[in-house]
């Protein structure tokens, strides 16, 4: 297989692989909740640091996800198999995400 069809199936999850991995380890660094949330929405949360921590987290759960589907893609050759795997994982992390705003999330 050359570059050029090998990049052709895997850049979209490899970059937002890459977005997920960079973004997730800024929330975990920095603790930083404003990135998670809507400039409008001003509500206090009940821990913000946790928030944020756990949100990190989330993302790269969700990289890691991303990094599934490439190996999927490039050693099972199989695209429609790497699409079922990322619908799941996209339900899974929508499922985490949602008990991690009502735990730590606003008032």
């Amino acid at each position: 297989m050359d570059l050029v069809s090998f990049m052709s199936s895997i850049w979209i999850p490899v970059g937002l692989g890459v977005v997920c991995l960079v973004y997730g380890l800024y929330m975990i660094i920095t603790k930083d909740p404003s990135k998670l949330r809507k400039k409008d929405d001003n509500r206090l949360l009940r821990d913000d640091k946790k928030y944020a921590e756990v949100g990190g987290y989330l993302m790269l759960f969700m990289a890691f996800g991303c990094l599934v589907m490439v190996l999927i893609i490039e050693f099972l050759h199989n695209e429609m198999l790497a699409t079922i795997e990322s619908f799941v994982w996209f339900i899974i992390f929508g499922i985490l995400w949602k008990k991690m705003n009502d735990k730590y999330g606003a008032f």
